[in-house]
């Protein structure tokens, strides 16, 4: 079972600056093989976005490429689509 919402809102730094991961959010249980899309737009998988479904962490380890790309460069890895992108 995956968090589906790792984004850098849930990321909390501890004491001794050890990471603790949190949901503010509503959470809710999915079946491996259930297709819907769930978590923070911009940190979604592909696979989700798309509704193949999920395997595992996958989706999470994607989120948290992410997390650790907007950490790392100081932004996004890209911007919010406009309607002249569709």
């Amino acid at each position: 079972m995956g968090h589906f919402d790792i984004k850098l809102e849930n990321v909390l730094v501890g004491k001794h600056y050890n990471l603790k991961l949190c949901d503010f959010g509503l959470a809710k249980n999915l079946e491996e093989t259930q297709v819907e899309v769930v978590g923070t737009e911009s940190y979604v998988a592909p696979e989700i976005r798309l509704k193949k479904g999920f395997g595992g962490v996958g989706p999470d380890i994607y989120a948290l490429g992410v997390v650790l790309f907007t950490m790392h460069f100081g932004q996004a890895p890209w911007s919010e689509t406009t309607e002249k992108d569709k």
